[in-house]
């Protein structure tokens, strides 16, 4: 399903969302912020989002243990990596997902949470959701839409999204968190000499932030050519498979060691192999949001989306981009994109393959042989460890 027939569909719900944040508004709340009770993180859609949102909690020393987080049911591998420890997960399917919505309406009304805050932004019905799990748990509520301004009705709080941020965004949230002092663990790990991980996708939510195929081509030859020992190992789900392969097709004829992971490798597979990898190339994508959450050597290819907004300005990270005047044009799911360039994506297309040649090379010449890697269950563990207490 397209980002814009999401849309489509989400802009039938609005009337709905309007009525319930008038009587909202009315609903009396009591502030839980004496309570030991956790916080309601709702989120359903978007790997990366899930995995950037919680990097910057974890940084500014919220611990998950005080998180009761909500995603859908795909997510359920994802949340063990990063490790919540409360988690309920929504299923797809008409009568499915609304017992499963149901069934978490009865818990937080049962756990009585000190807040709920809506990451989806700007969706009617997960708002909608956000102010019903409020009115059954007797709390105050956040989320964010494309408004003017900040606004509050009763106990219901939108912040105003516009141009800012996903760390903006969450450090704005992060003030109904408590801090406490706990312990963050990392590991140390050894790099595989020249293996390079590749991720020539984009989910269908977003495809223009794919960069083209043939340019992708132009970046495995010439690493091939200044270095013939590099091994490329290329990452994907298994509907992405067909179009990874005929990639990879290309490079077999011409003698380059290329393996097509699409479809192959579990999110906890492709963390190990991300963990030990020399460099990883991606575009936007929720693969490069899990490297960034690792630590591992990216190489992010931006257009549409920006790194600014994600704020990715971490050694480890080596952003590329073409730097045309109207990137970024997508800010958040109700964005109007590629208006200026009339879809034909010129971000993309004007980046030089040798821009991320450069990178590449540069990024695989600093790196040592060990890196510190944020440890995450059932991880390839090693003897030394490294922990950073937050307080």
């Amino acid at each position: 399903m397209t980002l814009r027939t999401l849309v489509n569909i989400d802009k039938l719900f609005y009337p709905a969302w309007w009525l319930l944040w008038r009587i909202g508004g009315l609903v009396k709340v009591s502030s839980h912020d004496k309570r030991t009770a956790p916080v309601v993180v709702v989120k359903l859609m978007g790997m990366g989002s899930i995995t950037r949102i919680t990097s910057i909690l974890e940084d500014r020393g919220v611990s998950k243990s005080q998180v009761l987080f909500c995603t859908f049911r795909e997510n359920e591998d994802l949340g063990k990596l990063l490790g919540y420890p409360n988690v309920h997960y929504l299923d797809r399917g008409v009568f499915a997902f609304f017992r499963s919505c149901l069934n978490f309406l009865l818990l937080v009304k049962k756990e009585r949470p000190r807040f709920v805050i809506d990451f989806e932004r700007c969706s009617n019905l997960v708002g909608i959701f956000r102010i019903l799990l409020g009115m059954a748990g007797s709390c105050p509520t956040a989320g964010f839409d494309n408004i003017s301004s900040d606004t509050r009705k009763g106990g219901n709080q939108v912040f105003a999204v516009g141009n800012l941020g996903l760390e903006e965004l969450v450090s704005k949230a992060a003030v109904y968190f408590e801090i406490q002092q706990y312990t963050q663990k990392y590991h140390e790990v050894t790099a595989t000499p020249g293996q390079v991980l590749i991720n020539i996708n984009a989910s269908n939510y977003l495809l223009s932030r794919r960069y083209p195929r043939g340019k992708f081509l132009e970046v495995v030859l010439t690493l091939h050519h200044r270095n013939p020992a590099l091994q490329f190992f290329f990452t994907g789900t298994a509907n992405e498979r067909e179009y990874v392969e005929e990639l990879c097709s290309q490079l077999r004829l011409s003698g380059i060691n290329a393996h097509n992971k699409a479809g192959d490798w579990t999110i906890l597979e492709l963390a190990n192999m991300l963990a030990t990898a020399a460099v990883f190339i991606t575009n936007d994508s929720g693969p490069l949001h899990l490297a960034a959450y690792l630590g591992t050597p990216t190489i992010a290819i931006w257009g549409p989306t920006h790194f600014q907004q994600f704020g990715y300005s971490n050694p480890a990270i080596h952003n590329v981009h073409a730097g045309t005047s109207c990137s970024p044009c997508f800010f958040h799911p109700k964005s109007k994109h590629a208006i200026s360039c009339n879809g034909k994506i010129d971000c993309m297309k004007d980046l030089s393959p040798q821009q991320i040649v450069t990178e590449v090379l540069a990024a695989v010449e600093v790196q040592s042989d060990v890196r510190q890697v944020r440890s995450f269950p059932g991880m390839a563990r090693t003897p030394r460890e490294k922990v950073v207490i937050y307080e």
